[in-house]
């Protein structure tokens, strides 16, 4: 603690004891950790953990009855969208369904596609919005995890941090299951404009400013 914690901002060691700054500090070590690791020497490193059952999800078996508000699908293999917020999942789906380079989409909604995430040293689970197959201007299929995000705080901002610079680049590393990127989406107005963009310059290339 001598040669490694700096002190800013007028705080003292002590306060690592209390839980709200010890978990805080447990999480940005760990995120540094990480990504002082994730390849060296051009070595792909990072590497996913696949769930021991159930690895490979399917639309095939969503199934369920809702009393939420939906809007009918043509490109989703699931036949309905369920929005939680109305206007933004449903404006979101809209717009995917008038893009020609969306070739299929799905809804979150009882899929159960996760990516597990620490934060303030509790392990959480975050269920993205929406998952967009794209035809790529090379013809290659691009898996596309979107977030619609609301109000913005540090626990939706470490949601998408995880899932672009962890979850992605992992699950590309393996190479076994597609390629994959992730957009958070603030304006529902910029869905197709952001896509867009992502599919031309790479959504890897895009700084996240450029991607909200």
């Amino acid at each position: 603690m001598q040669t490694h914690v700096v002190l800013k901002d007028r705080m003292v060691i002590g306060y690592l004891s209390i839980g709200e700054y010890f978990n805080g500090a447990l999480t940005k070590i760990q995120q540094a950790i990480v990504a002082d690791h994730l390849s060296e020497d051009g070595e792909k490193k990072l590497r996913p953990i696949l769930a021991p059952y159930d690895t490979l999800g399917s639309t095939r078996y969503v199934d369920f009855l809702t009393t939420k508000e939906v809007h009918e699908t043509v490109k989703s293999h699931v036949n309905y969208v369920v929005a939680d917020t109305e206007m933004w999942e449903q404006g979101v789906a809209k717009r995917l369904e008038q893009m020609p380079e969306v070739l299929a989409y799905v809804k979150n909604e009882r899929l159960q596609f996760v990516i597990p995430y620490e934060h303030q040293g509790n392990s959480l689970s975050y269920y993205p919005d929406f998952i967009a197959v794209l035809e790529m201007p090379d013809k290659q299929k691009l898996n596309l995890i979107i977030e619609v995000t609301g109000k913005k705080d540090d626990k939706k901002a470490l949601k998408v941090k995880t899932a672009r610079e962890y979850w992605v680049p992992a699950v590309n590393n393996l190479g076994q299951h597609g390629r994959w990127a992730m957009l958070e989406v603030q304006d529902i107005h910029e869905v197709q404009n952001l896509i867009r963009l992502g599919m031309n310059k790479g959504f890897e290339s895009l700084s996240p400013q450029e991607l909200v």
